[in-house]
Parts: structure tokens; C-alpha cells; sequence
């Protein structure tokens, strides 16, 4: 009986010390993840240089918005809870365009869906086609799982200042962005 006793205890000390060991290890990035965080913060610092196509067919960096604060929507047509920001967008950037805020829409989506969509929707800033890259792009933001709607918000100099993953509510999206604004020193 007293071997089983200890038997037991010592595979649960081992099991235990296995537990912590993996714990401590997950704590401490590898290489492989110091290598990989490095490579995300030179394309953080990439993000102006990013291109993507507009309705006319042709290609807009994000660097054509370099003297504003940034607001970068990632969308579809085919989601609602996209299409149902849109006019809170549209809200907002009437609102706030004259203290260098900037939406721009990046569609995850055809240019033929986006230029219909456009017709019959009142938006009063730029949309722009993402293609393949898009879901790398939304994950160098922090969006790992290429869930829509995903908005950014950079700084003039491209630095990454705020995310939100899913639909963006009226208040908190105002009350972050003034926030924003404010801290920036930007007047309203």
C-alpha cells in the first residue's frame, strides 16, 4: 500500500513540476517569438507605405493621409454589423475632418460589390480595396483571426494607437476618439 502511496505522490510531484515548467517557459518569449515580434513592429512602422486599390483602380497608400490621425475601418459588404457602422463613420468624420481625423474604409471584398455598395450608400470618405494581403495586414494590427468589422486607429506617423475588433458602438467610439484627439493635442 505504501508503494502505491508513493508512486502516486511522486507522479503527481512530477506531473506538477511538468505544469510549471510549461508555465514558466510560455512566460519567457522563444526565439522563434522574439524573432516574430520584431518582425511585427518593422511592419508596424511599414503601415504608411501599405497600398491599397480605390474605386478609380488606383493604388493608395496610407502615406496620402501622413498629416492626419487615421481611422482605418477593415469592412464588407456582406457583413452587417459593417455595414451597420458605416453611417456612424460618416457621422464622424463630418464631425471631426476639420481636427485631422480620417476614416478610410478597406473593404475585404470584390471592387464590383464595393462600387455597388457605394452608389447607394451616402459615405463621405475613402474606400478602398483590400486584396490577399488584407488578413495579413488586420493580423499586424493585432486582429489575429481576420474577424470583421476590425478598426484601427494610427497616428501621423503610422504608429498603431488603438484597435476594435467587432462592431463599434456610437458612444465609445466618440468618447475614444476625442480621447484620442485630446491626447494628441489636436483642437476640436
Amino acid at each position: 500500500m505504501r508503494i502505491k502511496h508513493y508512486l502516486l505522490l511522486g507522479f503527481l510531484a512530477g506531473l506538477f513540476g511538468l505544469a510549471g515548467y510549461l508555465i514558466s517557459s510560455d512566460q519567457l518569449p522563444s526565439r522563434d517569438d522574439r524573432e516574430e515580434i520584431q518582425t511585427s513592429s518593422r511592419e508596424e512602422r511599414q503601415i504608411l507605405e501599405w497600398e491599397f486599390q480605390d474605386l478609380k483602380g488606383d493604388k493608395r497608400p496610407l502615406l496620402s493621409w501622413v498629416n492626419d490621425v487615421v481611422v482605418i475601418n477593415f469592412w464588407a459588404t456582406w457583413c452587417p454589423p459593417c455595414l451597420r457602422e458605416i453611417p456612424l463613420f460618416t457621422m464622424l468624420q463630418e464631425k471631426y475632418r476639420k481636427n485631422g481625423l480620417q476614416f478610410i474604409g478597406v473593404a475585404l471584398d470584390s471592387e464590383v460589390a464595393v462600387r455597388e455598395f457605394k452608389e447607394t450608400t451616402d459615405v463621405n470618405y475613402p474606400l478602398l480595396i483590400g486584396d490577399a494581403d488584407v488578413v495579413r495586414f488586420m493580423e499586424v494590427l493585432g486582429n489575429e483571426i481576420g474577424a470583421l468589422p476590425f478598426t484601427v486607429v494610427l497616428s501621423r506617423d503610422g504608429g498603431l494607437l488603438y484597435s476594435h475588433m467587432g462592431e463599434w458602438e456610437q458612444l465609445d467610439a466618440e468618447k475614444e476618439l476625442v480621447k484620442i484627439m485630446e491626447n494628441l493635442q489636436i483642437s476640436r
